[in-house]
């Protein structure tokens, strides 16, 4: 009956009618935001379609800012550096382009074979060694059903290749949008010091938290970007040299699966590895479980002794809030999420720090 009252008492005094009326103006907000949603996606939609290129273009400018940051500081021109940077960027994309997705495209049927005959080899070594594998029919059914999606896969492979110049003609929008986002990108970069100093400015009008906010939350994304950029060439310079040591028919292909990997954190890299092993099977002279030891001690190099050199301890993110924050984010907001999770719960995590330890007497000051 205590806790009764004391609850009672607090309503009381806590909730007032203008309480009351805020809330059900919020409710009548959503409810509104609910029936009209069809209104609002067509508006997002369109906004969205008019905004991204300038989007892509400020992240562009916004990866780049640190190399060209540093050419600058070993006394390179901006503009010459900037030149330098889209170069590198053209070339490799040229690379990639011209080699990188062939190889892809050939190999891809190879390599989903190599996964359908190791997945083979492993039913056939349970059903060999198994007394009750006779019995275990659903387990049989199951990889019966994967292999053949992936044998279906695997066909489509050579429609998809056959179809590419038909997809070019019909991403003619997207190019052109992609090449818009570059010229939007080459401009910020030209401007980014100026950008910069309005955007801090503009922040720091609207409230000092949210400023102090913005300052501290492009710190910590700048340098998780920074950080994992070097971590991804780390790990594909490492995992090249293990694929070629065992003797992997897609040494390179896994390599750059397993540095792309990195975007989402824990997941990524698990899924790249077991894909790995599961191809290595086939490889004669058991060299699948020399893949398996130099795996487990390269993740514990990679966790322990790399990533914490290349990370600074701000950007730091424990493993249960990076699972945490990609099946938030991907949730929300779909494949996009998977690559935003990190830098979106960094930002998060900022601002509810800044929040807790805000001062409202010393804001006003």
């Amino acid at each position: 009956m205590k806790i009764l009252e004391k609850i009672t008492n607090t309503l009381n005094h806590e909730i007032s009618t203008q309480a009351l009326i805020k809330l059900v103006l919020i409710l009548l907000a959503i409810w509104l935001c609910l029936q009209t949603g069809k209104f609002w996606g067509w508006i997002i939609t369109k906004a969205w379609s008019i905004l991204s290129p300038f989007l892509i273009g400020f992240v562009i400018a916004y990866i780049l800012k640190k190399p060209i940051a540093f050419g600058e500081k070993h006394h390179i021109k901006r503009g010459v550096m900037i030149a330098i940077s889209y170069i590198a960027i053209f070339v490799f994309l040229t690379w990639l382009a011209c080699s990188i997705v062939p190889m892809f495209l050939t190999r891809t049927s190879a390599f989903i074979n190599s996964i359908i005959n190791s997945v083979n080899y492993l039913m056939d070594k349970y059903a060999e060694m198994s007394r009750h594998a006779s019995e275990n029919t659903f387990l049989f059914e199951i990889v019966k059903d994967a292999t053949s999606s992936l044998k279906s896969l695997s066909a489509l492979v050579p429609e998809i290749s056959n179809s590419i110049p038909k997809f070019l003609n019909n991403a003619i929008g997207t190019i052109t949008s992609g090449i818009f986002s570059i010229i939007i990108s080459i401009f910020m970069c030209i401007e980014w010091d100026k950008i910069r100093f309005n955007f801090f400015k503009l922040s720091r009008r609207i409230s000092k938290v949210f400023y102090e906010c913005m300052l501290s939350i492009n710190d910590e994304v700048s340098d998780y970007i920074h950080s994992l950029i070097i971590l991804m060439l780390i790990k594909f310079v490492e995992y090249m040299l293990v694929y070629v040591l065992i003797g992997h028919d897609d040494w390179l292909m896994m390599a750059l699966l397993t540095s792309i990997s990195l975007l989402i954190p824990y997941i990524g890299p698990t899924i790249v590895n077991c894909i790995g092993i599961l191809t290595a099977i086939a490889i004669p002279d058991g060299r699948v479980f020399l893949l398996i030891i130099l795996i487990v001690v390269l993740s514990q190099v990679d966790e322990y002794v790399i990533a914490p050199l290349v990370h600074s301890h701000n950007t730091s993110v424990t493993p249960l809030w990076a699972l945490f924050s990609i099946f938030a984010f991907s949730g929300l907001f779909g494949i996009v999420g998977l690559v935003i999770a990190i830098p979106g719960y960094l930002a998060l995590r900022v601002i509810y720090l800044k929040i807790r330890s805000f001062d409202p007497v010393e804001d006003v000051e």
